[in-house]
């Protein structure tokens, strides 16, 4: 073979090399332009899916903002059941609250939806006025005159913190959102004859999380549980420990709803310090996490 043969076989391979890069670099680009276009398409079906939904709409009313479409993980309990996964979630602007709208794009569904209640008093649109309210009202009235009504407090308790409030029907009608630990209301109150109009429960099955204590026959029972996972015993390795727990308890509408609904124990042993995570799945208690704090 001649010098001149080698010099092209060279410059061939050299030129299928470069084209061969070249070929790579352009499919990676149009790889990761799908992606993003794919995402984006994702976002917007979210989006789509969410405000077209009857009981998003309910929500939201029409005074909202699109906060952003992004992904979140969510976690759904109940039957017995525990699903985990993630979905895209619409954030949306409320004049009282932040609402996490969860959607299924491949069913086309709304599987949830979060909420998040603003705390300070919110400032409201001012009404078109042809009259001042009839007396003077301001948070102080509201707490010691309409909610201490036998009407209302029968039905929202002693423990309350009042959200906002507007006023309505040439300024006659106040309407106070009202939380409490086991519900929200609602509240529309005729200051021109001092009438309580409607008490409507908005939020009925609020769910609250409580630490309570943990008798000796629960702690003996949960330490079995992570006495026999395979990773406490490698941790362990037959070593003397102390341990501590904590038991949290779930509560809808202020009645017990799971007991418990996890519980978190903590080994120490020699100048180690281990935290183990135990959470209910298909009615059992397992343990799910075991980390290493120290």
């Amino acid at each position: 073979m001649g010098l001149l043969d080698v010099d092209l076989t060279k410059i061939f391979l050299i030129f299928i090399v470069v084209f061969s890069l070249i070929i790579s670099g352009c499919s990676d680009k149009d790889e990761n332009k799908s992606n993003e276009g794919e995402e984006i398409n994702v976002s917007q079906k979210a989006l789509q899916i969410a405000l077209n939904d009857s009981k998003v709409r309910r929500v939201i009313g029409t005074n909202y903002k699109i906060i952003e479409v992004s992904k979140s993980h969510l976690e759904i309990i109940g039957n017995g059941t525990r699903i985990s996964r993630d979905y895209p979630v619409v954030v949306i602007e409320t004049k009282s609250s932040i609402e996490y709208i969860f959607v299924d794009v491949q069913n086309e569904t709304v599987v949830h939806i979060g909420r998040i209640y603003k705390r300070s008093p919110l400032p409201t649109e001012e009404p078109k006025q042809t009259s001042m309210p009839p007396v003077s009202v301001n948070i102080t009235f509201i707490e010691n005159t309409i909610l201490k009504k036998d009407e209302i407090k029968s039905v929202i308790g002693e423990e309350f913190e009042v959200i906002s409030y507007e006023f309505t029907n040439n300024s006659t009608i106040i309407k106070v959102f009202v939380q409490t630990p086991c519900a929200d209301y609602s509240i529309k109150y005729g200051l021109a004859n001092n009438t309580v109009i409607s008490i409507d429960n908005v939020y009925p099955w609020k769910k609250t999380i409580k630490e309570e204590p943990v008798s000796e026959e629960e702690k003996q029972r949960f330490l079995a549980i992570a006495l026999n996972d395979s990773r406490i015993k490698e941790v362990l390795k037959g070593r003397d420990f102390n341990v501590s727990m904590v038991k949290y308890v779930m509560y809808m509408a202020c009645q017990k709803a799971r007991d418990p609904d996890s519980v978190h124990i903590t080994f120490k042993l020699d100048s180690e310090i281990y935290r183990v995570v135990l959470l209910p799945y298909n009615g059992e208690l397992r343990v799910v996490r075991v980390e290493r704090m120290v």
